[in-house]
């Protein structure tokens, strides 16, 4: 028998407009557009190369980078597709771009760990005061411990 090896994509959600406060995006609505983009790009084949091994795993608590498991192999077509044809979750303007592929959810985990503690000094630089500044902090250790919890 033939273990079945699997691919983790980090995807970074970029909204074009502001992005907005009470967004109904959730795992089962990136699921479905990401769903219905691999149709777009490679139709009833690539639907039936992902479709048992298509799940998104993680999503960031400001809904901004998700975390999507696939096969070895599909996750070209799943990068493509997303990539390339993802333009709406729940008729909210998105585009994505890859951040990582990983072998193993905590090899992603360990990227998001990098990524976000990379993203905090430039954070930090457009706070206006004190408050905001602790606030950032926080928000970031909470989604770290959130990913080394998981």
């Amino acid at each position: 028998m033939v273990r079945i090896k699997n691919r983790y994509t980090v995807f970074e959600i970029i909204y074009p407009n502001k992005k907005p406060q009470d967004s109904n995006i959730n795992e089962r609505a990136c699921n479905k557009a990401i769903s219905d983009a691999v149709s777009q790009a490679y139709g009833d084949f690539g639907l039936g190369i992902l479709q048992n091994n298509l799940h998104v795993r993680y999503m960031s608590d400001w809904k901004d980078v998700i975390l999507v498991k696939s096969r070895r192999g599909a996750h070209k077509l799943l990068q493509t597709a997303v990539t390339v044809f993802l333009k709406k979750i729940n008729d909210l303007d998105v585009s994505c771009r890859t951040l990582h592929i990983g072998g193993s959810i905590k090899a992603c985990q360990r990227f998001l760990i990098k990524h976000y503690r990379n993203q905090l000094p430039s954070l930090m630089l457009k706070c206006s005061n004190l408050n905001e500044m602790r606030s950032i902090q926080e928000v970031i250790v909470s989604m770290c411990n959130n990913l080394n919890n998981s």
